[in-house]
């Protein structure tokens, strides 16, 4: 009998730095145009070309997450983790996603994972350092902090004393005493929370059709008594500290707990111009936007539909308010699933004035159906949001 032939199994392709360049290029040009299903299409293609497939799933996914697909970035992230567990950009973006989910837990096993890939990479012990703090594991967290800071020095001045020693709740640090920090809703003053929400479920509908609009008015995780004179603050162009800081997000927070949503939205806006980098309040602004919507909705569905597209605005994540907004647009009688319907909404949006209103459903008109009159759209806006800068 002839001897039996084997055959060696295929090593994996890679791509060739030169593929992988020209590939991002070609999908950063079609972003650039609005083109994000374009671009996820790009990257498709070096898949199902077996050049890199861990190059393309982690790229893809990244641009899933960014249009709001978290469930098929974590899809993606998943495939690309079976080529290879250790991968540590993937397991950083998945870890990112499962925290957003609220899978905080999942979220911790990957950032395990990542310092175990690459233990010379901070910015995996300032994630899990920033988890760690939501869990309430306050030495747990000084620990990665501290680690970070020893990795990378310049990481001193944005975590402070965070990583200069573990501090239980309601403990204030040597450099900051006095200074007022961002609290939880329902905690004592002196209770801190660094960088992180938390939402509260309660059913809300739309009583004129029954339609749940959301299943939860969100509530951020940061409020004190004490405010700050923003104007002030402004005028005299000073860097301003964590607590003022906190102080005047913390009186925009007590606004929307009371139903003031006007009010906080003018402080918030405020804050965020002076400092725009501060996470919490941007956050908040989103909130107030989103729950002022949700009052308008009870009684002029249209007007709601304007909060809800701000909200979308400054988080095109926001599940919630998407959520919100698809709700309101059926109570007027429109089909939010229509592409069509949603540029002519973002036609009637320009017409008004209201560019933010419709870049978002140019936005979502583009999600649902990518085409050349939706990614024309969506330019348009684009252009109009700059020229209001």
């Amino acid at each position: 009998m002839p001897a039996a032939t084997t055959v060696a199994p295929l090593a994996p392709k890679t791509s060739s730095p030169a593929e992988e360049k020209e590939a991002a290029k070609e999908a950063a040009t079609k972003i650039s145009g609005g083109d994000f299903f374009g671009a996820m299409q790009v990257w498709t293609r070096l898949i199902n070309s077996g050049t890199d497939k861990q190059q393309g799933y982690l790229q893809r996914a990244k641009l899933k997450r960014q249009i709001g697909d978290s469930r098929g970035a974590q899809d993606d992230l998943d495939m690309a983790l079976k080529l290879n567990p250790r991968n540590f950009l993937c397991l950083m973006e998945r870890a990112l996603i499962k925290r957003k989910a609220g899978d905080l837990h999942g979220a911790m096993d990957d950032l395990d994972k990542a310092i175990e890939a690459q233990p010379g990479k901070a910015e995996a012990f300032v994630e899990r350092g920033s988890l760690k703090l939501a869990l309430n594991n306050y030495n747990g967290s000084y620990g990665d902090y501290h680690q970070a800071v020893k990795l990378d020095p310049s990481l001193k001045a944005k975590l402070g004393a965070l990583a200069l020693a573990p501090r239980k709740p309601g403990e204030k640090s040597s450099e900051n005493a006095g200074e007022q920090s961002d609290q939880k809703v329902g905690e004592k003053p002196g209770e801190r929370t660094v960088e992180r929400t938390v939402e509260k479920t309660g059913e809300k509908t739309i009583e004129r059709t029954g339609e749940k609009t959301i299943d939860k008015p969100v509530e951020k995780a940061v409020i004190a008594s004490g405010a700050t004179d923003s104007a002030a603050l402004a005028a005299n162009n000073v860097a301003t500290s964590q607590g003022q800081l906190a102080r005047l997000n913390n009186a925009a927070v007590k606004q929307i707990v009371e139903g003031q949503f006007e009010q906080a939205i003018k402080t918030l806006n405020e804050l965020t111009s002076i400092a725009p980098n501060y996470a919490n309040a941007r956050e908040n602004l989103t909130i107030a936007h989103n729950n002022w919507g949700l009052e308008l909705a009870k009684r002029t569905p249209a007007e709601a539909a304007k909060q809800f597209r701000q909200a979308l605005y400054l988080d095109l994540n926001q599940g919630a308010s998407r959520r919100n907004l698809d709700a309101v647009i059926k109570e007027l009688g429109k089909n939010p699933r229509d592409a069509e319907t949603r540029l002519t909404l973002a036609q009637e949006s320009l017409a008004a004035g209201d560019d933010i209103g419709a870049f978002v459903e140019a936005y979502e008109a583009l999600k649902l159906k990518n085409n050349a009159s939706a990614r024309a759209m969506l330019k348009a806006t684009l252009l109009r949001l700059d020229k209001d800068k």
